[in-house]
């Protein structure tokens, strides 16, 4: 259970450093040419397999959420 809460900290983390030091690098909003949680995706899965892959699944569901539903530049304007 720690290694499926460490790698969803660990991933969210990064995801929050990458938009604080990249978001002048964005491409379109949302993709970056610099992507920091690529190395937790890693080391995630190489060191705790299958628990790592949870948390993995859990903290995307969380940044999915967060980018598309939850970002006003991302919602439609009528």
């Amino acid at each position: 259970m720690w290694m499926v809460l460490a790698t969803f900290v660990a991933f969210l983390t990064m995801v929050g450093v990458n938009e604080l030091l990249f978001r002048a690098s964005e491409h379109v909003p949302g993709i970056n040419w610099v992507y920091l949680p690529a190395g937790v995706r890693l080391l995630a899965t190489l060191l705790f397999g299958f628990s790592g892959a949870v948390g993995l699944l859990l903290a995307a569901w969380c940044v999915n959420f967060w980018y598309f539903l939850g970002s006003p530049r991302f919602q439609c304007n009528k």
